[in-house]
């Protein structure tokens, strides 16, 4: 597959969709035990991460494969961002 041309958070699980030729091909990334409240693709890298209401960011590399899984709070996240540089 190429790299990701869109993704959206849906319930449990984050769905990226990728060109290929003249049609989108999409798959569901799962790791996530709680709701996907937000992404956001890196601004440089290959990285995608997924923030949910089961406190984890779980970061993906090429938006395919699971590279780390953060555990944040208890609570849960409702949104994530990337500094404009990539640093944070």
């Amino acid at each position: 597959m190429e790299t990701p041309g869109m993704a959206a958070a849906c319930v449990e699980g984050v769905t990226v969709w990728r060109r290929q030729g003249k049609k989108w091909q999409s798959k569901v990334l799962k790791k996530h035990q709680g709701t996907v409240e937000a992404i956001a693709f890196h601004p440089s890298e290959p990285l995608l991460v997924s923030a949910a209401k089961d406190g984890r960011l779980c970061l993906w590399k090429k938006a395919a494969s699971l590279q780390q899984t953060l555990r944040g709070v208890k609570e849960g996240f409702s949104a994530i961002a990337w500094h404009p540089q990539g640093r944070y």
